[in-house]
Order: structure tokens, then C-alpha cells, then sequence
């Protein structure tokens, strides 16, 4: 396990990992271009790297990243990178998209809604992608 600074390089050795997983981070990294770079470049050949986060879509239409602590809505600072964008650019890096999910906000989750008293907000959602799944390859 390796944590990623802020100017986004990684103290690894080139080709030195067989795997790399973002979970949830890509709209939190100012200079997405730059880490997905480097990402690449510590990726061995035949490497894969798995990339989860909140959709675009639902982050251009105004969603936000928060949670409650201590009584306060902190609400987190987050940058919209367009699917679209990190899929043209992978190709040019390298790396061949092995496979892409979305999940969209649908009758499936709104239980969840209902138990957090928040029915507003999953009708205003409900139809648009909430979050996305792709995984790469890296290739020779």
C-alpha cells in the first residue's frame, strides 16, 4: 500500500506494481492528468489499474461530496474530470480499458433513501449515473 502526496509522485520504481486501485479519489486530485501519468508509469506491462469514483455526470449537476461531523455539514472540495476525458486519455498512455460500469441512481437503492428520510433528494438523482468502475490494462 502506497499513499500518493499531493504533487502526485509516487516514490516507486518505474514498471514496479502489478496493480494500482483508486477508490473513490480521482475527483479529489487537483492535476488528475499528472497523477494518472505517473500511475502508468510505476504500472508494469500487463499491469491493471482500477479506477472507482463519483460520476461526472452527477458532479456537473451540482452533487457534492459531504458528510456530517460534530453537528456541521463539511462539505469537500472535489474536481469534475469527464469520463470521456480519462477515456481518451488512457489509450495515449498506454493503457487499454478492459472494462467500464455505471451505477445509476434507481428503484434498487431507494431503500437507502427512504431510511435516511432524504425521498427529495432521490427523486431530484433518480435516473443519473451516481458512480463508475473501470478497469485498465497496461500495455507494452
Amino acid at each position: 500500500t502506497h499513499l500518493s502526496t499531493n504533487d502526485n509522485t509516487l516514490r516507486l520504481y518505474n514498471d514496479s506494481c502489478d496493480l494500482i486501485c483508486s477508490t473513490l479519489t480521482v475527483a479529489h486530485i487537483p492535476d488528475f492528468r499528472s497523477a494518472l501519468t505517473e500511475w502508468v508509469r510505476v504500472l508494469n506491462n500487463n499491469g491493471d489499474l482500477l479506477i472507482t469514483d463519483y460520476h461526472s455526470s452527477m458532479l456537473d449537476k451540482g452533487g457534492k461530496r459531504t458528510f456530517h461531523h460534530n453537528g456541521k455539514l463539511i462539505n469537500v472540495e472535489n474536481y469534475v474530470y469527464p469520463i470521456e476525458m480519462i477515456r481518451a486519455l488512457a489509450p495515449h498512455l498506454g493503457l487499454k480499458e478492459i472494462r467500464f460500469i455505471e451505477k445509476t441512481i434507481d428503484e434498487s437503492v431507494r431503500h437507502y433513501y427512504e431510511n435516511k428520510n432524504a425521498l427529495t433528494e432521490y427523486k431530484a438523482w433518480k435516473g443519473l449515473p451516481v458512480i463508475y468502475g473501470i478497469h485498465f490494462k497496461k500495455e507494452k
